[in-house]
Formats: structure tokens, sequence, C-alpha cells
């Protein structure tokens, strides 16, 4: 288990790094970047990194949403979250959410752009998740929580979408 975890913060962090470099300055982990290294130092990198390294777009906008919904699947596994007297297996809510996002982008309800692309790597790594993990070992289902280390790294996974965010 620890060294898939190890696994899941490098694909983390080379999701952040394509954020950084490949995206939008109006992200909030670039911000936050920019905080702590200077505007110009900022600059110099993303100029840097752009000359050595070309992505295809979908590289850029579709591959960290479909990486993040396998790392968050993947670390959700046998996990069920209590409401009341309903109980769900948390592995599919990173699809879910994927789905929702791309529905309400489609429909204008929010700043975004719709793309096919999205929707096909999030299907495509949420199944890979949870295939990786049926053939893995019998997973018995666990109560989430965040008082554990297991349910505050789906927590922190979660939150990373944060970080993604376009602010104004």
């Amino acid at each position: 288990m620890k060294r898939d975890q190890f696994y899941i913060v490098i694909i983390l962090l080379f999701c952040a790094f394509i954020y950084v470099f490949f995206r939008t300055e109006k992200i909030l982990i670039t911000q936050i970047l920019i905080k702590v290294i200077s505007n110009d130092t900022y600059q110099i990198l993303k100029q840097f990194v752009r000359s050595q390294l070309e992505l295809s777009p979908i590289i850029i906008y579709s591959l960290p949403g479909g990486l993040w919904i396998f790392c968050i699947t993947y670390l959700s596994k046998g996990f069920i979250l209590k409401l009341g007297t309903l109980r769900f297996r948390i592995d599919y809510l990173p699809l879910v959410f994927a789905l929702t996002v791309e529905f309400v982008q489609y429909f204008n309800f929010t700043k975004g752009v719709f793309d096919v692309y999205d929707i096909v790597l999030a299907i495509l790594f949420w199944t890979l998740a949870v295939f990786r993990f049926k053939h893995n070992a019998k997973v018995k289902l666990r109560t989430f929580s965040l008082y554990n280390k297991e349910g505050l790294a789906i927590f922190i996974v979660f939150t990373v979408v944060i970080l993604a965010n376009v602010i104004n």
C-alpha cells in the first residue's frame, strides 16, 4: 500500500506540474506558487518548461482530471459513507463528480468548457482504478472517516481539486 501511495503522490505532482506550467495563471495552485517564488521567477520557469516540453491539448486539459479520478478512486477502495440509514461506496464519487462537472459545463451553468475527452478519460481512468483494486485483493468494506490515515488521504486528494480551481 505504501508503494501505491508513493505512485499516487507522483501522479498528483505530475498533474500539478501541468496545471502550473501549461494552464492559466489564474489557477489557485499557480497563484500560491507565484506568491512563494515571485512572478518574475515563475515566468522564467514557465518559459523554460514550455520551451523544453511541448504537450498536446489532451494532455494539458484532460489527462490531469483522468489521473485525479484514478488516484481518488484507488484510494477510496473499500470505503463506504454512511448518511443516516443510507450507505454507499465512495469509489463511485469521483466518477459522479467528474460527470456532473462536465454536465453543468455543457449547459453553461458554471465556468469551464465541456469536453468529450474529459468524459472519456474520466470513465477510462475510473475503470482502470476499479479494475486494479478488484483484482488486487479482497477488500473489506470500511466506514469512511477523517480520523484515520486512509480517510485523511482521501480527503486530501479530494481537496486537490480546489487547488486546480480558477480564481478571478
